[in-house]
């Protein structure tokens, strides 16, 4: 069969609005249309389409919006996608902070300063040759911080400490550098700080990369998933997130929320998970989402996850 050319015309904001319009979204004044017409400035028309689709006919092959659609709901849709992007990248970062942190430890106790040798690590030496050049020699090269350029001009290594050098590698990296690279007990030692075993730290932190970078760059978390499942642990050390991650969709964000919440109780950061969990609650309450939206199972919400981690008694500053 072949493929037609795409044949769509140019529009202007103004004509995007009015197509919107024609395909029966609920403008109901002018200023809805203007309000629509300045948000169509800021924001790509197929990035503000993909708030649309939840509010489609189910009709094959065409864009017709349900009657109950209205440009005040979707905008709320965007708005409060947005919010949730914001705190969770947030709560990602918090981990990495941690987890550069913890990598720094356990390879420098057991190594020391340089463990840039390929005998520290589970790989080949010429595995370990080609990760050293392409990632932490290009990363020593490519940084600005005041520390890379003092160490450089003050000694005569080629790289810096691990404790140094780990802040130089990206997230996708560190999570590589896990999978591929750290011999099995340093995978376990890192591991157990978080409560996991390796194999499950390794798919959290797969699952992470990718939501984080969904967050960084801006892409929709309401009302789709993460582009591989989360593993989920035979044994739960913190056995609270048990009942409330067997009843998961290992793809939600439901399940990548409470995995954040997970990584950050096992260090000991109550507070911290409390403060996420009611920040979203907030926004799902002001912007009158459904939880639905977020991937929760039928009859879960905010207060009864807060309730099954004993955290009905934190409140928001």
């Amino acid at each position: 069969m072949t493929k037609p050319p795409y044949s769509k015309p140019f529009l202007t904001f103004e004509e995007q609005a009015k197509l919107l319009e024609d395909i029966g979204l609920a403008l109901v004044t002018d200023e809805n249309r203007q309000s629509l017409i300045n948000l169509l400035r800021n924001l790509n028309f197929h990035r503000f389409e993909g708030y649309c689709l939840r509010y489609y006919r189910q009709e094959p092959k065409q864009h017709r919006f349900k009657p109950e659609a209205s440009f005040a709901r979707i905008q709320a849709d965007y708005h409060a996608d947005k919010r949730i992007r914001i705190e969770t990248l947030d709560m990602i970062q918090n981990f990495e902070i941690s987890l550069r942190s913890q990598i720094a430890n356990v390879l420098g106790a057991r190594y020391g300063a340089f463990p840039y040798n390929a005998e520290y690590y589970h790989s080949t030496k010429e595995e370990w040759d080609k990760m050293y050049e392409e990632h932490i020699i290009a990363a020593v090269k490519k940084a600005n911080e005041v520390c890379i350029k003092s160490f450089v001009q003050k000694y005569n290594n080629k790289v810096p400490p691990i404790w140094i050098t780990i802040e130089l590698l990206s997230f996708g990296e560190l999570s590589q550098f896990y999978k591929r690279y750290l011999k099995d007990e340093d995978r376990n030692i890192l591991a157990n700080n978080y409560a996991l075993s390796a194999t499950a730290m390794e798919s959290w932190l797969h699952s992470l990369t990718l939501l984080r970078n969904r967050c960084a760059h801006h892409s929709k978390l309401i009302d789709t998933s993460n582009p591989v499942p989360m593993l989920m642990p035979r044994n739960w050390k913190i056995p609270e997130y048990a009942v409330l991650l067997d009843i998961a969709n290992p793809r939600s964000f439901y399940a990548c929320m409470l995995m954040l919440c997970y990584l950050s109780d096992s260090t000991g950061r109550k507070n911290q998970t409390a403060a996420y969990l009611l920040k979203l609650e907030r926004i799902v309450t002001e912007l009158n989402l459904d939880y639905s939206q977020l991937g929760f199972p039928k009859a879960m919400n905010m207060a009864e996850i807060r309730k099954k981690l004993k955290l009905d008694g934190y409140k928001l500053e």
